[in-house]
């Protein structure tokens, strides 16, 4: 990424009354995420859409959650959106699961989920490169082989996309999938992409959006999680709030790892969280050789490495500085 401070992501507040109820006054604006030539390049997205509509659910169903205030009617069936909850917790549902004032299809203890809420729409493959590639310009091709590659997480696995320049009469230009079929697949933010580069120059993506202001929850599962970063700015290891959510040990070998991709240089660093050994090593973030590395800067996409079985969670905490925006 190439910024250090808040000021340089070219950020602007402003007044955004929303179709859909009540008015939001969100941080816009956008960052440059480096694309290395020839790699599985690991990102993701720390600027996001709109906030459509915000409240608060105030009853519970079996299934379902309602805020009578609200008025869903805006939504698109087609389309996904992000339910974030004061607390961390997130939902993805479709805008068929919204209607009237009741989002429906929901499992778990929803009468938790009584509180404050928001809904943005996700991003997709054509709002963050481009209905036509032009935000990157992606090398094209009429087969998956031969093109670069985006993979984007669906919740259970990575799906491949790619740009296809168009095979008259038969295939149109455009996103398509591994079949070959147009795709504009949803980039939920929490999930961290990969950008596969068979060769050529170095890239730039420019991502530009909404910036989120509260910590969100993640999930992590025994093996590789990938994750993005959230927050745009200013979050490093020791104020990213991970060291709850990884088993720390004593050792790289022992703990949880998380890895982060350095787009510069082409390459991944693994950190991880050391409960101490007094009075020769001190508690925190320690890198490979077990140095002091707190002050890391998480880069906008990184791995969870969980070494035991079963899952845990926790939450991607923003810095201070994002408490008054």
């Amino acid at each position: 990424m190439k910024m250090t401070t808040l000021k340089s992501v070219a950020i602007a507040v402003g007044l955004c009354s929303s179709a859909f109820g009540q008015a939001t006054s969100p941080v816009v604006g956008y960052e440059t995420l480096d694309i290395k030539a020839g790699e599985f390049n690991l990102l993701g997205l720390r600027l996001h859409g709109k906030i459509l509509v915000s409240g608060t659910f105030d009853s519970s169903g079996a299934d379902s959650l309602t805020d009578s205030g609200a008025d869903y009617s805006g939504f698109d069936a087609g389309s996904t959106y992000i339910v974030e909850f004061d607390g961390g917790d997130t939902v993805v549902a479709t805008g068929a699961s919204f209607s009237g004032d009741t989002l429906s299809g929901l499992s778990g203890d929803l009468s938790a989920l009584l509180v404050d809420y928001s809904v943005r729409e996700a991003m997709t493959l054509t709002d963050v490169f481009g209905s036509d590639n032009s935000v990157v310009g992606l090398a094209e091709a009429t087969s998956l082989a031969a093109a670069d590659v985006v993979w984007v997480w669906d919740g259970t696995a990575f799906q491949r996309y790619f740009y296809n320049p168009g095979q008259p009469p038969f295939v149109t230009e455009g996103w398509k999938n591994s079949s070959n079929n147009d795709a504009d697949p949803a980039m939920v933010y929490t999930d961290g992409f990969l950008v596969q580069t068979r060769g050529g120059a170095d890239l730039d993506l420019v991502v530009s959006g909404s910036v989120a202001t509260e910590a969100r929850g993640i999930d992590i599962n025994e093996g590789f999680n990938y994750f993005s970063s959230v927050f745009p700015v200013g979050v490093t290891l020791d104020n990213s709030g991970l060291e709850s959510a990884v088993a720390s040990a004593t050792s790289l070998a022992d703990a949880d790892v998380v890895w982060l991709w350095d787009g510069a240089a082409g390459s991944y660093s693994r950190y991880f969280y050391n409960p101490g050994q007094p009075p020769f090593v001190t508690e925190g973030w320690k890198d490979a050789s077990n140095n002091e590395a707190g002050t890391t800067e998480m880069t906008s996409g990184f791995l969870i490495q969980r070494k035991a079985a079963g899952s845990a969670s926790g939450e991607v905490t923003p810095p201070a500085i994002y408490t008054n925006l």
